[in-house]
């Protein structure tokens, strides 16, 4: 505790988030960033959890261009929200940690201009993108029969509407090594990101290379 307390800028709340953030799985480079900042200076933003519910419209037209059903929204948690705050004009998304305890919202931009201004997804200040994997509390007690690995939620929720349950997300296109860890303990993997131009360039197939040797990617 002594020598955590030092490399964190003997900060005892950095201290117990780093603690706190290696015993839940957060990645070592998160924590790191932070165990290093230096003293005085201010540290970037921490995660907190948001753990109530939202009540959202799950009727929207967003969702039926999509071909997603009321059905498949509530089961997810996944809707409209016409209220404001952090979520307001967009489509939420609820999200878990590994283990399946709620971690509050993602959002994602209905309007066009501000999703090309500001991009198509708003997450949470300070979450842990890199150390979650979508769906994972539902899909990974299957990975042994192996995973559907998409990048983002809809697709998740698209596959599982279409009798494949065992498909994680990894919210974007890109693995990390902890995502990578979580994954290898599938059987088999199949791949299927969007059919975008970008993706050749932002694909590291080095890791899938490194991480998943005894899969079938």
């Amino acid at each position: 505790l002594s020598l955590a307390w030092h490399l964190c800028g003997r900060s005892w709340p950095r201290t117990a988030w780093v603690l706190a953030s290696a015993q839940a799985g957060v990645s070592s480079q998160d924590a790191r960033t932070r165990a290093l900042a230096k003293p005085g200076l201010p540290s970037p933003r921490l995660f907190e959890p948001f753990t109530r519910s939202l009540l959202l419209d799950t009727h929207h037209c967003f969702f039926q261009q999509r071909g997603l059903s009321a059905h498949t929204l509530q089961r997810f948690e996944a809707g409209v929200w016409h209220g404001r705050g952090f979520l307001e004009g967009m489509a939420a998304v609820r999200l878990f940690d590994l283990r399946g305890l709620p971690l509050g919202y993602a959002g994602r931009r209905l309007d066009s201009e501000a999703a090309r201004r500001h991009g198509k997804w708003k997450w949470p200040a300070g979450f842990p993108k890199s150390s979650t994997l979508y769906n994972w509390h539902r899909a990974g007690p299957q990975a042994q029969r192996g995973l559907i690995v998409v990048e983002g939620a809809w697709s998740v929720m698209k596959l599982t509407q279409a009798g494949f349950p065992n498909a994680v997300a990894l919210g974007g296109t890109v693995v990390s090594p902890a995502q990578a860890g979580w994954l290898n303990r599938a059987s088999q993997i199949v791949l299927m990101l969007d059919g975008d131009t970008y993706i050749p360039h932002l694909f590291s197939t080095q890791v899938w290379n490194y991480c998943f040797r005894s899969c079938i990617v």
